[in-house]
Order: C-alpha cells, then structure tokens, then sequence
C-alpha cells in the first residue's frame, strides 16, 4: 500500500526520539453520518484535541497524522494554518493496522527509540497519560493505559443470557499505548497481513511479551457511536494554556512613571533599559510563557539598543504579534501591582482600559487589583514597584477553511 506524504515541517532528524502516531484514518462504520476524526467537538475538529496535547508535550519530538484518503486535505490545510511545527501527514487505511504499518514504515529509516500510537477518537486525555506511558516503558517493550472495568458483564447467546462474567480482572484498554519501535515494527511486518488483531498491543500478547500497564484517564472516552459525541461535549476540558510572571523595577527621582502603558503623575519613575513599565513587561512575559515561547529577555534583552527608552507598549505589539503566529488567543489575563506609593485608586479604570486597547480583548477578561507590602522591603520604602501577572490563552480554531466550506456544501446537497 502506497504511502502520501505531505510535509508541512523540516524532515525528521535522524536520532533516537519518541515519536507519535495520531490515527485520524478510520472507516467510522459505526457512526454513519458524520467522519469522527474531524466532526466539530465543542468548536473544535476531534482530531485538535490530540493533536494539541501531542505537538506541546517536550516528551514528543515528532507527530505523524494518518489520515483518510476523504480528511488528509482537510487535516493537511488546518496543520499549514495552524503553523504546526513538528508534524507530518501521510495517507493511512480504512483498517488500523495498515494505518500503523504505513506510518511505522514511513519513520522507520529514522530509528525513533519508542513510539506512541493514538486514536484521534479518544481526544481527552493529557500529559499525565504521556509521562506515565514512557516512565513505565523504561522498564518494559511496550505500556498500555487500562481503567477497571466497574459494571457487570453478561455473557450472552442470540437470545439469552448465558452466564455473569466475572469482572475482577476486566479492564478497558485504552491509548495513547507506548512502544518500542524496533520490536513494534517487527510484529507489524510479521503478523499485520495473516492476523487479526484490534491494537498493536495484541500482538505482544500473543507473542508472550511482557506488556506494561498503568492508569487511564477516566475522561478519555472514545467516539464509537454518535452518542458518544453528544457525551463527549458535556465534558468541558478546555484546552487553555497558562503563563505567569513577576517583574519588579526600581524606582528613580527625574524618570517618567509608566504602568500598563498609561503615565502616572509622580516624582519618581521606574529605572530600565526600556522606558521600565513593570505591568506590561510582566504582561509580555506571561504571555510567552503561556504560548512556550520563552521569556521577555529573549526577544527584548537589555543588551539591544533597539530597545533603549522604548515605550514597552512595542513589547506587547511584537508579542500579540508571537501569539497570533501561533494561532493563539487571550482567554483572561489577572494582573497584581505591587507599590507603596503613588496611590493608584483613581488610574485602575484607566490602566484597565488601556491594556485591553492593546491587548484588543474585552474589559471583562482582565482584571488589575493594586496591593502594598505594608511598609515591608525595597518596595515598602517606595523605592519599586513590581508586577505579578498570570494569563490564559486559548487556540483559535479557523472555522472557514476552503475545505471546510467544500465540505458543508457537500452535506447540503445531500439533505
């Protein structure tokens, strides 16, 4: 079976690494009336919830997508739109097996040390699972997430109850599942076109190989059914992304005061390479820290005259700027300013309304509360003035891709 690859990021290096394989590839014979892998699940395709959690986990240095031969130019323009750095899309089949087998032989000349294997149909479950996966795979060929099984089980014939199965030993497998790669691929090459198995995990057991277990994730259900989506979108798990920060500047007679961007009349102002606006530098570095982008310093460093006596309001320009290339929005953002002096009652309002201008979010996703440390330290003698910050962003999904409307106007014509 031939192989498409559409490449959206530099080739894979050749080293030893964890690799993930996302199957998006399924028939969806059991549910009918839509392709589960990118039916819209709480404003957002299946397929993104995955995805998102592999792409950002430091444990994975590669994805590999499997699509369907219907999905790969839906899946392949939203990974290009999203600007996905590390992921590669390749043509599967409607049997998983072949789906893996393909995306095995494609990384194979790569020699990735292990390989985690997803179902695109089970989007809930986190980095926990991740790290758990690997840790008990230094110790084992391959792992396997497993959660008890807690109703009763009945056996039955076509038209009767045969017998209660008893369930103490019952458990429900899960994904993602961890492997080895060299004794994965060669089970694969052996048994994938004589033998019939549901996961990969099988062929382990039936080869008598010491298999891995750890706990699920009781959330990580899996779309089998149409049902199951309704379920699925009464679990609210929001994919957000959290960033804090703490700045802290002195403050010097004959300097100009800024905070949020806003002057603030005083005779002191903040000592800085910058024009030492502790509230947005704080801003600026929650912000990159939420997105995994690194800190203030690594774009703006003191060491650069470009900055010198800048207004930091260019800071959060060029930082919105850094979120909106990776496809990010701010969800809320709760900002705390540290002083002794001045007294800011009367500039909160402004000082709010002023970081939404240049936040371009509402007045209600921010908060700014003003505190002292009664006396206390460098700030207490009102010789600074420091920030705490902690912002949430979310991934903005991009609702009207080409194909996307392709697709809704394939589904009018069938009503």
């Amino acid at each position: 079976m031939s192989v498409i690859l559409f490449s959206v990021s530099k080739k894979i290096s050749n080293q030893n690494k964890n690799i993930a394989i996302l199957l998006c590839a399924g028939s969806s014979e059991r549910v009918k009336s839509f392709d589960k892998s990118i039916v819209d699940l709480n404003g957002n395709p299946i397929f993104y919830y995955s995805l998102e959690k592999l792409v950002n986990s430091k444990k994975i240095e590669d994805v590999i997508i499997v699509a369907s031969k219907n999905n790969v130019r839906y899946i392949e323009e939203y990974v290009n739109d999203n600007n996905y750095k590390k992921v590669k899309i390749i043509e599967g089949s409607r049997e998983r097996k072949y789906s893996v087998k393909n995306a095995l032989d494609y990384i194979s000349n790569q020699n990735p040390l292990n390989v985690i294997i997803h179902d695109s149909a089970r989007p809930y479950f986190d980095e926990k699972n991740i790290n758990n996966g690997l840790e008990v795979l230094n110790r084992f060929q391959c792992a396997v997430p497993l959660l008890k099984v807690v109703d009763t089980i009945k056996k039955i014939n076509k038209d009767n109850v045969l017998s209660t199965v008893d369930r103490d030993k019952l458990y429900y497998s899960k994904t993602p599942q961890f492997f080895n790669f060299n004794k994965l691929y060669d089970l694969v090459l052996k048994n994938v076109d004589n033998k019939v198995y549901t996961d990969e995990i099988q062929l382990f057991e039936e080869y008598n190989i010491e298999v891995g277990i750890f706990d699920g994730n009781l959330n990580n259900h899996k779309i089998t059914y149409e049902n199951d989506l309704n379920e699925l979108k009464n679990i609210n798990i929001p994919l957000n992304f959290t960033g804090i920060s703490a700045d802290v500047h002195k403050l010097s007679l004959g300097e100009k005061l800024y905070l949020g961007g806003v002057q603030i009349p005083y005779e002191k102002g903040l000592l800085g390479h910058s024009d030492g606006d502790v509230v947005i530098h704080a801003i600026c570095d929650a912000i990159l820290g939420a997105a995994g982008k690194g800190d203030l310093g690594k774009y703006y460093p003191s060491s650069d005259n470009k900055w010198k006596g800048a207004s930091s309001k260019l800071f959060l320009t060029e930082t919105l700027d850094i979120l909106e290339k990776e496809k990010k929005e701010i969800k809320n953002i709760d900002i705390q300013i540290i002083l002794q002096e001045p007294k800011l009652f009367e500039y909160i309002n402004i000082i709010e309304e002023n970081i939404c201008k240049l936040l371009k979010i509402n007045q209600e996703n921010i908060n700014v509360k003003v505190t002292s440390t009664d006396g206390l330290g460098l700030i207490g003698s009102s010789n600074g003035i420091a920030t705490l910050c902690a912002v949430n962003i979310i991934k903005k999904w991009l609702k009207y891709t080409t194909h996307t409307v392709k697709l809704i106007k394939r589904l009018l014509r069938k009503i």
